[in-house]
């Protein structure tokens, strides 16, 4: 089973210094793409967790 790797010293400390904001600017900052850019190329294995989900969701979907 695939699953995501832990995240790496920098992405930690990007995580810590969003501790500060509040639940809205953390969202609004997390739907960035570069945001998220950055942290797919620090942990790769996010993008795989990703589309792992999709097709889950997508295969939920058609049962219903």
């Amino acid at each position: 089973m695939r699953r995501v790797e832990p995240a790496c010293d920098m992405a930690m400390k990007m995580l810590d210094e969003m501790n500060s904001l509040s639940i809205d600017d953390k969202s609004r900052l997390m739907m960035r793409w570069n945001v998220i850019a950055t942290f797919i190329n620090l942990n790769p294995s996010i993008m795989e967790a990703i589309k792992l989900f999709n097709g889950w969701q997508m295969e939920r979907e058609a049962a219903a």
